[in-house]
């Protein structure tokens, strides 16, 4: 089986990840990313940081598609990006619970991951997220308004190094 991309990076790649991945989600371009790396004295060779936009680009493009698919329909597991880590399941899905804080009552935001081996609803992720935050009401001290399937991947060999 392949290595995962994330797994042979260096320890300073490792670090920019998550500041790679949200300057994707913000729609940072990859030279703005670098730029910002090296402010932050994180510089990363460039075909690492391009491989790591290209494969965040993915799973963010099929997100936004996902939450399009009906409450009632299978996800279709093909179409799923290869997962830029290793993940414990077959598939991983992000669910985004929104609600409302049990002591402050502000608007609070979690993502739930979902890992499965088998092929499920979107409907079916979206209540085992909630379900989630419902069993462990002393972590979570959420009051859920709603939720919402925003990202998928798949465990492979596909995108890997």
């Amino acid at each position: 089986m392949a290595i995962p991309l994330l797994v042979g990076l260096t320890s300073a790649a490792r670090i920019a990840y998550p500041l790679i991945k949200a300057g994707v989600a913000r729609g940072m371009s990859a030279n703005a990313i670098g730029r910002s790396l090296k402010a932050a004295k994180l510089g990363i060779r460039r075909q690492v940081l391009l491989d790591i936009v290209r494969g965040e680009l993915g799973i963010q493009t099929l997100g936004k598609k996902l939450r399009n698919v009906g409450l009632n329909k299978v996800i279709n597991v093909a179409r799923l990006p290869p997962a830029l880590h290793k993940i414990r399941r077959q598939y991983s899905f992000v669910v985004r619970v929104a609600g409302r804080s049990l002591d402050t009552g502000l608007e609070v935001v979690q993502n739930i991951s979902v890992s499965t081996d088998t092929t499920l609803t979107r409907r079916e992720l979206q209540r085992i997220a909630e379900q989630t935050v419902v069993d462990n009401q002393d972590e979570y001290e959420i009051l859920i308004d709603g939720s919402m399937l925003i990202e998928g991947m798949q465990a492979g060999d596909k995108g890997v190094l």
